[in-house]
């Protein structure tokens, strides 16, 4: 029971698929620490994908729910991550960014933007949703331009205490499922930072933060519109991954983007603790 439904699915599946896509990048470039090819970007997508195959089947086409679209999303990222690194040889651009947000925006926000939205309110909702995004994928990207510098340990340290910290608090609100994928999302996010380092060549690339920024927006989107993850909690965890990019300048603000995370743990689990049970008569 344990191995099955949390173990295969949340840690082992995605840690194999991710570490076979990071040893296939560099079997494919002799380039070494120069390469340009973003093996961080297909193991983040190869180890969602995987992840997410594994709970729930491989989803069909159409996608018929935001999980679903989401998966979908992500492969694409990820392999426009891949292509962006290898042949122009730098980070995607803030217009590929745009329409890869744009598209998880619409795509995941379907059912409100149909039935619950005004036109008014979804451009509105749409426009702030986009710039959080933007600066999302902003800040990763400085947390990871700086992954070879000094200090580097602690930095990825932070990264995969903030990812688990956001798993934790999508398996309190309400979906197990969403923070299963967030959980395989740190596993493939380790598996970079160890395999990278094993393999002899750079762990990231300014490209991969697209991937990474687009899978965690999708999840927190899916936790707070579909699942039970409050306004407060959903701030709170947005909030830490916007101070990844204040990491960079070392010291005491390194540590900072847990606070914040923290709290939302807190309050997650004290909620989630004092809940009513519903067998309680």
């Amino acid at each position: 029971m344990l191995f099955e439904n949390i173990l295969w699915p949340g840690v082992l599946a995605p840690g194999l698929f991710a570490a076979v896509a990071l040893a296939g990048v560099r079997l494919c470039d002799r380039r070494g620490r120069e390469s340009t090819a973003g093996g961080g970007s297909l193991a983040i997508g190869a180890g969602f994908v995987a992840a997410s195959a594994v709970m729930t089947g491989w989803p069909r086409w159409p996608p018929g729910d935001s999980t679903q679209r989401l998966f979908y999303v992500t492969a694409a990222a990820a392999l426009v991550g891949l292509a962006w690194g290898w042949f122009k040889g730098r980070g995607t651009p803030w217009l590929v960014r745009g329409v890869v947000l744009g598209s998880l925006l619409v795509l995941m926000l379907k059912t409100p933007l149909e039935h619950k939205w005004s036109p008014g309110e979804a451009a509105a909702r749409l426009a702030a949703l986009m710039v959080v995004g933007l600066a999302v994928g902003w800040a990763l990207e400085a947390s990871l331009a700086n992954a070879e510098r000094r200090g580097r340990l602690v930095r990825a340290a932070v990264r995969l205490t903030l990812l688990t910290g956001m798993a934790v608090s999508l398996s309190f609100s309400g979906s197990a499922r969403l923070g299963q994928l967030m959980g395989a999302v740190a596993c493939a996010v380790f598996v970079v930072e160890v395999g990278g380092r094993l393999l002899g060549r750079r762990v990231w690339l300014p490209g991969d933060a697209m991937v990474l920024s687009t899978v965690a927006c999708g999840l927190l989107l899916g936790g707070f519109f579909y699942a039970t993850l409050d306004a407060w909690n959903a701030c709170l965890l947005a909030l830490s991954l916007l101070l990844l990019g204040l990491g960079v300048r070392g010291g005491w603000a390194q540590w900072l983007p847990l606070l914040p995370c923290a709290i939302a743990v807190t309050r997650v689990a004290l909620a989630f603790v004092n809940a009513p049970d519903p067998y309680d008569y």
